[in-house]
């Protein structure tokens, strides 16, 4: 695996099979409230960059094998 943070794209993590043997998991939501879902009416956020936006990625017990799971902006649950 390879995890990184440092480059926000969303309100939730970015996962990429880059090989077989290469995962890569991006986690920055930093500035998830600017997320804009299709459909999805504007809100106004508690805290300015984030909204409701959190996530955690969980790495093994195993080798190879990862976890991510959270909330977007808009409080939807991911897992």
């Amino acid at each position: 695996f390879v995890v990184s943070g440092h480059l926000p794209h969303g309100d939730a993590p970015l996962i990429l099979q880059a090989a077989e043997d290469l995962t890569a998991i991006a986690a920055d939501t930093s500035y998830a409230a600017n997320t804009k879902w299709e459909g999805a009416l504007d809100e106004e956020h508690d805290t300015p960059c984030r909204g409701k936006a959190v996530c955690e990625v969980i790495l093994g017990p195993q080798p190879a094998e990862a976890r991510v799971r959270g909330l977007t902006a808009t409080g939807l649950a991911f897992e």
